[in-house]
């Protein structure tokens, strides 16, 4: 995702965490309006299948014309930013050799077997791209029916 992601819907609280101030996803405005999107009927909606490497904000652009959208894109779909939209296969693999890496240095404090080392990493890959495959298929927002939503959401002040 890109670095200039925009708050369009929801005035997030905020929290700190680690040192760092971040969006509360969890906060009573998000569960309120989460609740709202799950009342909504099925005439709202429809179904997306999301490219490699795709970005939020370029799927927000593509439907309704806007990047600034992807905060709806993520709010219908219940998901968070960072841990719920699918990734590539090559970030997969990274993300599989640090967390093979971590796991040496943590638990056998130097290398494992090379031969033990690359059947981890071909299951870990194997279960992580699965399980991003499984994200690829979302729902989102009908076009003709965003604005009518984002009225809605003003209008009941959420």
């Amino acid at each position: 995702m890109g670095n200039y992601l925009k708050n369009t819907i929801v005035n997030y609280s905020r929290k700190t965490l680690d040192n760092y101030s971040v969006q509360d996803y969890t906060a009573k405005s998000m569960i309120d309006i989460r609740s709202y999107i799950n009342e909504l009927s099925s005439d709202y909606f429809s179904y997306y299948e999301i490219k490699e490497n795709d970005t939020l904000e370029r799927i927000s652009y593509e439907l309704y014309g806007t990047p600034d959208y992807w905060d709806i894109i993520l709010l219908i779909n219940d998901q968070s930013p960072l841990k719920d939209t699918p990734y590539s296969y090559d970030a997969i693999s990274l993300i599989a050799e640090q967390d093979v890496q971590d796991f040496e240095s943590e638990i056998y404090k130097n290398t494992i077997p090379i031969n033990e080392r690359e059947l981890i990493i071909a299951d870990y890959i194997k279960t992580r791209q699965a399980d991003s495959e499984s994200k690829r298929i979302i729902r989102v927002m009908k076009q003709s029916k965003i604005s009518i939503f984002l009225q809605e959401l003003f209008e009941l002040n959420l």
